[in-house]
């Protein structure tokens, strides 16, 4: 099997290989009182479909939007699950969730 390659000078240590400058993608925002609403809805410790929704509730309240996160199902009990020793602890521990700082994140709205 063939290999392509790139064909082109090597990349000087410290160039940028992408252009930063060039925006693809616009930059969207909320409209006043634009809202977002996610629903919830996984098994505890299964999936990390919660916590991809977490992130995505962040970021769409990040950009503006008034956010709504509804938890149902076996997952209804999940917030309040302690994640670490202490609230800014980073789980990393087997059987742990993230869902709780995600969700403490949120209600902050840093």
């Amino acid at each position: 099997m063939a290999v392509n390659r790139v064909k082109g000078d090597k990349p000087q240590k410290g160039q940028a290989i992408v252009n930063y400058e060039e925006k693809v993608f616009p930059d969207y925002k909320a409209n006043p009182g634009e809202r977002a609403l996610f629903l919830v809805h996984t098994v505890p410790y299964e999936g990390s479909v919660a916590g991809i929704n977490m992130l995505t509730a962040i970021r769409a309240q990040r950009k503006g939007y008034d956010v709504s996160v509804v938890f149902y199902g076996p997952l209804l009990l999940y917030p309040s699950i302690e994640a670490g020793p202490t609230l800014e602890t980073t789980v990393t521990a087997p059987g742990s969730s993230s869902i709780p700082i995600l969700l403490r994140k949120c209600l902050r709205k840093e």
